[in-house]
């Protein structure tokens, strides 16, 4: 089985203000983006890593892999407008020969090993599949004048993380069919094709940095790994 991974690092950092996008931040000396790339790129079950970044990153992503010796097995290209876009144009990157694709947040540096491996045994099973948490809070469902309309189940809500599995072909398919509707995940566009999508539990310590409370919460999973 082989399987290829599109990161995905081309957003525009617009809710976290900083002199570098996201993935270029600097915590406990080091580009968030490069705990991202060591994960996949020391992990025994990738082949193939693609990484999707601002065009404006190029030279800055080409010199981040090459410090840190990740130029084996990766290819830096420019993202999209939207991460939709930036997946798509990772895909048609991975080579004929890949049977998975493994989509990551680019600013999500804390899954492991165990949970990717999972992953993939689930998606050769089930076709795709996905790390998400319970989700923990009441979630209430409000409609016009902010007014509550139900209050929703919260046995049944999970919080989506990545990295999401998924067969190459259902991918690739997903992302032709629904080219033309919105997505904040892979996997809504997978299931919309009428696939069931396992979900394997993750943890919360699965962070993707989006704010700078993020940030600070990483900054002190660092320090505790150090």
């Amino acid at each position: 089985m082989k399987a290829s991974a599109v990161i995905v690092a081309a957003g525009s950092s617009r809710r976290l203000p900083a002199e570098k996008r996201k993935p270029f931040i600097l915590v406990g000396g080091k580009p968030l983006l490069a705990y991202t790339l060591g994960k996949f790129f020391h992990s025994g079950s990738i082949d193939t890593i693609i990484l999707t970044v601002n065009s404006k990153d190029l030279k800055l992503a080409r010199a981040l892999a090459k410090k840190y010796g990740y130029g084996n097995r990766l290819k830096i290209i420019s993202g999209g407008r939207t991460r939709k876009e930036s997946v798509r144009r990772g895909l048609k990157e991975v080579p004929n020969e890949t049977d998975y694709v493994v989509v990551h947040d680019g600013v999500r540096p804390f899954f492991n090993e165990k949970s990717l491996s999972k992953l993939l045994k689930m998606a050769a099973k089930h076709g795709a599949a996905i790390l998400a948490v319970p989700v923990v809070p009441t979630v209430k469902k409000v409609g016009k004048g902010l007014f509550i309309e139900s209050t929703l189940d919260r046995e049944k809500l999970w919080e989506a993380q990545t990295p999401q599995v998924f067969k190459k072909e259902l991918l690739e398919k997903a992302h032709k069919k629904f080219c033309r509707q919105k997505a904040t995940d892979d996997s809504s566009l997978v299931e919309r094709l009428g696939i069931k999508v396992k979900v394997v539990k993750g943890s919360r310590k699965n962070i993707k940095i989006t704010t700078p409370e993020d940030l600070a919460a990483v900054e002190l999973l660092i320090k505790e790994k150090s």
